[in-house]
């Protein structure tokens, strides 16, 4: 558990006490949302708009750099995968995530 706590705490999520149910529950919220793209409920031109997704890119570059390590010790292969499909899958989404995911790794640079 405190490994678990450790990978959470690299990427970034939250601050002190809590940071994993934070993380679950940005995840679970962001996952609902993006579901509505992969479903074509939203499209995706209205849906990653910045001014809407801009916490979106900013959770999802924090943490996909540990995703692989954080699926597996959670045992949820499954973890953030909503999120990683919807941004990876989308033109539009991949191109803000860039400059987003830049801008996070020049942050972790700076620390």
């Amino acid at each position: 558990m405190a490994e678990e706590r450790g990978r959470f705490h690299k990427s970034g999520l939250g601050h002190g006490i809590g940071r994993e149910q934070l993380a679950k529950q940005v995840g679970g919220y962001w996952g609902i949302a993006v579901s509505f793209v992969l479903n074509g409920v939203v499209s995706e031109k209205l849906f990653f708009q910045v001014s809407f997704c801009g916490e979106l890119y900013f959770i999802f570059a924090k943490v996909r750099p540990f995703l692989a390590e954080i699926r597996e010790k959670m045992k949820n292969p499954e973890l953030f995968l909503s999120l990683e499909k919807a941004i990876m899958g989308s033109k539009i989404a991949r191109a803000q995530f860039e400059k987003v995911e830049a801008r996070v790794s020049a942050m972790r640079q700076t620390k």
